[in-house]
């Protein structure tokens, strides 16, 4: 519920005549009832529902799809959260719409891996749908490349390890324990 997804469904309504445009909703949900009646109700053929998958099998449906949306509702909480989906479609090397604030909108402009609009703004979500859609397939390849090595560079194992091993001898360092009694 917290994901925005009926600002999807209007602009998917908003794009109904793209026919090169279509939406792959993966996986279940609180609201996934609702979604596939919305969708039947509006008669959004372009957009698909894919049951879910094992984790371990989302690197192969990442790979399908030529852009992904991140997607939260505006509200305080969600502008510290980083979803591990913007992760994940970095790490995939493909372009990331963001309809977030925050800090995962910060992360999709640093990386330079695509498009932020403001959550809930159906009109912008459409226009940078149809943007990404209208684009070559060197842009697309240029920003899932971009958002790919700022994930190497800022969220991989080797980019963070560093980190979590200094935090682990801080912690086990003498005297440390003694202040914290």
């Amino acid at each position: 519920p917290y994901q925005g997804l009926d600002t999807l469904l209007d602009a998917t309504e908003r794009l109904r005549h793209r026919t090169d445009v279509g939406v792959a909703l993966v996986g279940g949900g609180v609201r996934e009832s609702w979604l596939r009646e919305e969708v039947e109700r509006r008669g959004l053929h372009a957009v698909t529902f894919v049951p879910a998958v094992p984790f371990a099998e989302m690197t192969e449906v990442l790979a399908l799809g030529d852009a992904h949306l991140v997607s939260l509702q505006d509200r305080p909480v969600f502008r510290t959260t980083l979803p591990s989906k913007l992760q994940a479609t970095l790490a995939a090397g493909k372009p990331v719409i963001g309809a977030v604030t925050g800090d995962a909108a910060g992360v999709i402009d640093a990386s330079g891996a695509g498009i932020v609009v403001p959550p809930g703004d159906s009109t912008a979500l459409a226009a940078a749908i149809s943007g990404l859609a209208d684009s070559t397939p060197e842009r697309l390849r240029a920003l899932g490349d971009s958002g790919r090595r700022y994930y190497l560079e800022v969220f991989s194992e080797e980019a963070t390890s560093h980190v979590l091993l200094d935090l682990l001898h801080a912690a086990a360092a003498p005297g440390l324990v003694q202040a914290a009694r």
